[in-house]
């Protein structure tokens, strides 16, 4: 046995006469093994059905559910401050009655990886040899921060209405109703508060479930891939290529320079005549009243 009644108290927040797990015998990464003793003083039998006591179809999903709970809430590191809440059933099917005296045998499996706090399981309950109900169900995990929220809010919100109160009657120097005032005040602060407790609880319960490392996909450093180049040659490019060593470890010989024809050759500039110098035509004229006008 991995877990007692009193061990899964520490996980689930039912209590009697809802708690519906009397132990857990094994779980590891993916499925969870929990068991439920079916007795005859349990109350649903009192009226469900009298003479003949069955338990409910309701009740028996119900305990699987708790079974899925417990394995939800082993994945976070402090499950007392989290709960779940059914988002989804399918696929019921009840195979045969469940009465007093049986032992129902549960067993679920991870159907998806949890992600953002939703868990999808496939769940099959036995007594004995006999599939007794089987079901696939989806439940959301949530960090119990809605009531601190509303909790530290509140008293900074009345903390601030007392404030309030006491500076309001200054408005009266300003031509204004105190009492309207208070009034514009308090509902513009409540209406705040609100937006704070919803806004600070959405982020708390996005921020529950980081993903596991074996669902991220490993990202190492970035490496610059390798270049290639679309060149056949290096002529032209303002670097010599590397040069391959020929048969018999002799150096391959430079290309011809006559093959580099196609190359731009650098334009030669000669003197240039200053604007003031003789023009070189032999008028003996300045340049600049000559032919560089």
């Amino acid at each position: 046995m991995l877990m007692d009644v009193n061990e899964i108290r520490e996980y689930l927040p039912h209590r009697y006469p809802f708690l519906l797990v009397d132990k857990v015998m094994s779980m590891d990464d993916t499925t969870i093994i929990g068991v439920k003793n079916v007795t005859m003083n349990e109350p649903q039998f009192t009226g469900h059905f009298p003479g003949n006591p069955v338990m409910p179809g309701v009740l028996q999903v119900e305990a699987m559910a708790q079974v899925g709970g417990i394995f939800a809430l082993s994945r976070v590191p402090d499950p007392e401050n989290y709960t779940t809440y059914f988002l989804k059933i399918d696929g019921i099917r009840y195979r045969r009655k469940v009465i007093p005296g049986d032992t129902i045998v549960f067993h679920l499996e991870l159907a998806t990886p949890i992600r953002r706090g939703l868990v999808h399981m496939r769940g099959k309950g036995y007594v004995g040899n006999q599939l007794a109900v089987e079901a696939e169900m989806m439940a959301q995990i949530e960090k119990m921060v809605v009531l601190q929220v509303i909790d530290e809010k509140w008293k900074d919100h009345l903390r601030e209405m007392d404030d309030l109160k006491e500076g309001i009657h200054l408005r009266a120097y300003g031509q204004k109703d105190p009492l309207v005032e208070y009034k514009t005040e308090a509902f513009r602060m409540f209406m705040e508060l609100i937006e704070q407790v919803n806004a600070e609880t959405v982020t708390s319960v996005f921020r529950l479930f980081p993903a596991n490392q074996q669902q991220l996909p490993l990202r190492g450093p970035q490496r610059p891939q390798q270049i290639h180049t679309a060149h056949d040659s290096a002529d032209g490019m303002g670097f010599r290529a590397h040069q391959e060593s020929g048969q018999g470890g002799e150096m391959a010989p430079q290309a011809d320079p006559a093959s580099r024809a196609g190359k731009p050759q650098p334009i030669q500039v000669g003197d240039k005549t200053g604007r003031n110098d003789p023009c070189p035509c032999g008028s003996g004229k300045k340049y600049k009243q000559c032919h560089g006008r």
